[in-house]
């Protein structure tokens, strides 16, 4: 991409803003893909930025180093957004697979705004800016200070306290020795918070930045996994999964049964052989097809995404579990077909890779800190991922910043944003779905009907326009498709 000139940095172009967010958008040639050594370039790029988010995650518990954040933010998210729409900076030679490229630099954005934005001006000192380390008790003896905590994350007595109460009362103490807990064990019930490490340039704080940075759900780090380290915010969910072994889904693959796993690998079959799929045309002719050829477009997308994890879980996780702890290993989705409404489907049953980040940076927005506020706030910020994703789909941004247009991307956003309408709908006229087996049985049969409407109309009813943004690239087109995957 050349160098843009002074006039360009200084007029907005409306033209593309507007080819962008209304359309038609013309689909990018096919010769225009550069080709696929690209990708260590853009592994490069990716690499440097980390590096620059780890430095600014290390600063996060020290005092008087937001300078340091603050100084950073402008360049990682500079690099992240060229990252995201500049093929000559990062390409698999495909465009199907170039799609990799926008999603890691939102993901890269996401974490900056959060270290840098929230870290400095949103979260209050402890937990909030700077989660400790927790590890379980067999583990605790091995670090210095460990504190140990009650069951709702409340730092108790650390134990050298304990020790000198228990030889008062004549009682042994209940000190950790320093023993490695085995790798098929159970979760353990008592955990320890560990501080921070008071050294900046320590390996110690390195490791914690890293698990910062890389922690996305409430299970121990994969970085040298047999230490269990976990951070205070994933507490309560171990300490569940702890207390009730029979309703935890840590080290169980979504899909326990063969059977289920035939069923779901012959639906995924079933909707790549479907010719009709990929004959749609490019353009905004998907909104003329019939109905029923609409819907069966939104279910094949759904399908891909739901289905897919679980067969590849049944036969990774007994492979992993050789080398992680259990507390490691959490399956990507929970069955999201059996989804009761859309706050369960939402909150409990699909993947929650982004849903802490979107959280997060929920707050930073008007009623952001309410919780009916965060949760609309989450669907703008998810809609905002999934639509830079056609990034490389739609024409070349005059420059850089104007890559924050793509994050407004009509069809997506209509979708999540109408997913986050119908989860307000549902508490709002049908009430929280009731906790446990009873209650749910309890609950009138209508109520349960209504959810699932809600929940299954609703998906078909606003994905249409999120697969009809897709369809209007060309990325749904047979000779596209087979072009990414490089058949010609």
């Amino acid at each position: 991409m050349s160098i843009p000139s002074v006039r360009m940095t200084t007029m907005i172009d409306w033209n593309w803003i507007k080819m962008v967010l209304i359309g038609p958008a013309p689909p990018p040639p096919l010769d225009a893909v550069p080709p696929p050594h690209g990708a260590l370039r853009g592994f490069g790029l990716a690499s440097f930025i980390l590096l620059l988010l780890v430095i600014c995650s290390m600063t996060l518990p020290s005092q008087g180093k937001a300078w340091i954040r603050l100084t950073l933010l402008p360049g990682i998210l500079y690099l992240s957004l060229a990252l995201s729409c500049k093929p000559e900076l990062g390409s698999f030679g495909s465009l199907l697979l170039d799609c990799f490229w926008p999603l890691l630099g939102w993901n890269l954005i996401a974490k900056a705004v959060d270290v840098c934005i929230c870290g400095t001006f949103v979260d209050r000192e402890g937990a909030e800016k700077s989660p400790r380390w927790i590890v379980p008790k067999s583990q605790a003896g091995t670090w210095e200070g460990a504190v140990k905590l009650d069951l709702k994350g409340q730092s108790a007595e650390t134990r050298d306290g304990e020790k000198r109460e228990a030889k008062m009362n004549g009682h042994a103490s209940d000190e950790p020795k320093a023993t490695t807990s085995p790798v098929y064990g159970d979760i353990e019930a008592e955990w320890y918070a560990v501080p921070h490490s008071q050294h900046f340039f320590s390996l110690r704080r390195l490791l914690w930045a890293c698990d910062h940075l890389f922690l996305l759900r409430p299970h121990t780090s994969w970085i040298l996994p047999t230490e269990q380290r976990a951070l205070e915010w994933a507490h309560k969910d171990l300490v569940r999964a702890a207390l009730d072994p029979s309703s935890s889904r840590y080290g169980k693959p979504e899909d326990q049964s063969i059977f289920s796993v035939i069923g779901k690998v012959s639906l995924m079959t079933a909707c790549l052989l479907n010719e009709r799929l990929l004959l749609v045309p490019p353009g905004p002719a998907f909104y003329s097809m019939p109905v029923l050829v609409q819907a069966f477009n939104v279910l094949f997308y759904g399908a891909l995404i739901c289905l897919s994890n679980g067969p590849i879980e049944y036969f990774a996780f007994p492979l992993l579990r050789r080398v992680l702890p259990v507390s490691a290993l959490l399956p990507m989705m929970n069955q999201p077909l059996l989804a009761k409404g859309p706050a369960e489907f939402w909150g409990k049953r699909w993947h929650a890779m982004v849903r802490r980040s979107s959280w997060r940076l929920s707050r930073l927005f008007p009623g952001g800190r309410h919780p009916v506020g965060n949760k609309l706030w989450a669907f703008v910020i998810t809609g905002s991922m999934h639509s830079i994703i056609l990034a490389r789909w739609l024409p070349p941004p005059p420059t850089v910043w104007y890559v924050l247009v793509l994050l407004l991307v009509p069809g997506p956003m209509a979708f999540f944003v109408g997913q986050g309408v119908l989860v307000a709908l549902e508490l709002a006229l049908l009430g929280p779905l009731p906790s446990g087996a009873k209650g749910q049985q309890g609950e009138r049969w209508t109520k349960t009907l209504a959810r699932r409407a809600l929940t299954w109309g609703g998906i078909l009813v606003t994905c249409r326009y999120f697969v009809g943004a897709i369809a209007a690239t060309g990325m749904h087109t047979a000779a596209q498709r087979s072009h990414g995957f490089g058949k010609d």
